[in-house]
């Protein structure tokens, strides 16, 4: 979250001082809206079809990262697809039921 909202929220709270923010951070969907939301931040990849969306920042490039010493052992990847062969921690997106979401 800090990622994303430490460049937005000082400029909003300098044009919009007598508005008040409340943020909720919860790794799991929820209704925005049903749950008394005004809005509701998400990955591109977890929107669903009939939300309105906007960006909120420009594409953000993700990447892998590991230990020299986990390379040394398993080898360094050369291409993404090599990745398919690595031990990884994933993140995992409720849509419709738990998925991986895609990297």
């Amino acid at each position: 979250m800090p990622l994303l909202l430490s460049p937005a929220l000082p400029i909003f709270a300098q044009r919009f001082p007598n508005i008040e923010i409340e943020i909720a951070v919860d790794d799991h969907f929820v209704d925005v809206t049903g749950e008394g939301f005004d809005a509701g931040l998400r990955y591109s990849g977890t929107i669903p079809e009939d939300m309105i969306a906007m960006p909120l920042t420009s594409p953000l490039q993700w990447i892998a990262v590991g230990s020299p010493d986990y390379f040394a052992r398993h080898g360094r990847p050369v291409v993404p697809e090599d990745l398919n062969r690595h031990r990884a921690f994933c993140n995992r997106v409720f849509q419709a039921g738990y998925q991986e979401y895609r990297w």
